[in-house]
Order: C-alpha cells, then structure tokens, then sequence
C-alpha cells in the first residue's frame, strides 16, 4: 500500500511546480507516495501546467465544474480516491522542506500508533506560521490523517465549512480524543502566503476569505463561531468513543487501548 496520498487543489500554476519540484527534491522514495490534483475544469492555466507536469511525475488529476466548497468538493472528494495509509491536506501555496520527510513522519506516526491498534490519529505537521505565532501551534493548518481515522469520523475535513476553519474543528475533535499527534520537532513545511509575510493576499485567498463570511451569514451550520458554541463536537468524539470501544470488542483487544 502507499504509505503518503498528498491531496492538492490548485488554481496557481506557479505554486504547483513550485511545490511538485521540493517534493521531487525531498522525498526519500518517490514509491511510497501518490499525488492527487484537483483542478476547475475552466482553469486552461493549471490543466496547461499539469499538462507539463505529467512528463516528470506520476499525477492522479481530476477535473471538476468550479466549486464554492473547498473542503467538500476537493479535499473530500480526493481524499475518497487516495489509496494511501495517511492522506494529507497540501496545497499550491507550500513547500516541502525537510530531506525524507516521508520516512520521519512515516516512523513517528507508526511509532504512535504502536498501542492504538484503532489507527485513528490526525497529525500536525510544523510550518513556518507555527514558529511565528505560538497560539497555532496545536493546529494540524495542513491535516495529515490516517485512512482509518477517516472512516471513523466520516470525513477528511469538515464537509459544512466551505473553506477555513477546518483546521480548528479537527483540532478540537481529536484533541478530545487524544489522536492528535504533533509532529514538530522541525519545520516540515514553508507556507508561502500572507500569513508567512511571503506573499500578498492573491485571488485564490480573497474567494477563500469571502465564501467563509458569505455562507456564515446565510446558516449556522456553515457558521464557525456557532458550531463552537454547539455540541456538535462533543457529540462526535463521543461517537468516535463507542466507535474504538466496539472495534476492540470485536477484536477482542483490552479496553480504552491509547484513548482516554
């Protein structure tokens, strides 16, 4: 099986190459790896340079009509397509920057997972936002979650938040759980954006930020502010519980294994 399913929505043709050649230059075995690209099917920009791409890497590409949901209708939808034992949330605005990153995250998420036969975790993976502002650093900003994890919770990000704020949700809920496992002993990941002081605020991070207020306004279940406020994440990791309780009856493994 592969052990790493790299999930990249793009809309910025420069960023893509960008982020394909530090994982060409930082990768231990290319093997071990599958890279999965969404693109809108009126982007003649990215499906050129994908086009490009496809002479240097193997590329699972899916198109799709443009989407207001990020989350859903592109992370959601390929990570159903990912084949590997960890999928993880990238994008075209990041680089890769540690040598072999695929076997130390590989071998810290395998050593974790030794007494949680469950396989249930959600990973944060360091980047450079996290060594400017303290308060995010229990924040997986790019998820790296196992397949198993996945199953259980029924979703790779949240499916009702169009956009941002993933992030936060997925921090709480395996948080609670105590399945979310920081991995920061260094920086793995540079995010080249206006949170980093790197970049301006470019047309990609402008929609991002208008369809996280637009849907917001128009229910609270999109809103996040209110879901915070609901139980709705009680509620989940009060499932995902009973989920671990009857997988280790079914398996006849000793009670409450790696979660508290």
């Amino acid at each position: 099986m592969v052990k790493f399913s790299l999930l990249i929505p793009t809309r910025r043709p420069p960023g893509l190459s960008r982020l394909f050649e530090s994982i060409k230059n930082t990768v231990s075995n290319f093997a071990d790896i599958e890279l999965l690209v969404a693109r809108d099917e009126d982007d003649k920009g990215s499906k050129d340079r994908i086009n490009s791409l496809l002479q240097y890497y193997k590329i699972k590409v899916f198109s799709r009509p443009r989407s207001e949901w990020l989350n859903e209708d592109y992370y959601n939808w390929l990570a159903k397509e990912a084949k590997g034992q960890y999928i993880w949330a990238l994008a075209d605005d990041l680089v890769l920057m540690q040598k072999s990153w695929d076997k130390t995250i590989y071998n810290r998420l395998e050593g974790y997972l030794v007494d949680k036969p469950d396989r249930i975790v959600c990973a944060v993976i360091a980047h450079n936002t996290h060594f400017k502002k303290e308060n995010v650093r229990i924040i997986p900003s790019f998820p790296l979650i196992s397949r198993e994890a996945i199953k259980a919770v029924e979703f790779f990000l949240p499916p009702q938040l169009p956009t941002w704020g993933a992030d936060i949700i997925l921090s709480r809920l395996y948080g609670k759980l105590h399945r979310l496992l920081q991995i920061e002993d260094k920086c793995y990941v540079n995010h080249i954006s206006f949170h980093t002081e790197q970049a301006v605020a470019d047309d990609v991070v402008n929609r991002c930020g208008i369809l996280c207020a637009k849907y917001a306004k128009l229910d609270d279940k999109h809103n996040l502010n209110k879901i915070l406020k609901t139980n709705y994440i009680d509620k989940k990791v009060e499932y995902l519980r009973n989920y671990i309780r009857e997988y280790e009856i079914k398996n006849n493994i000793g009670e409450n294994n790696g979660m508290v």
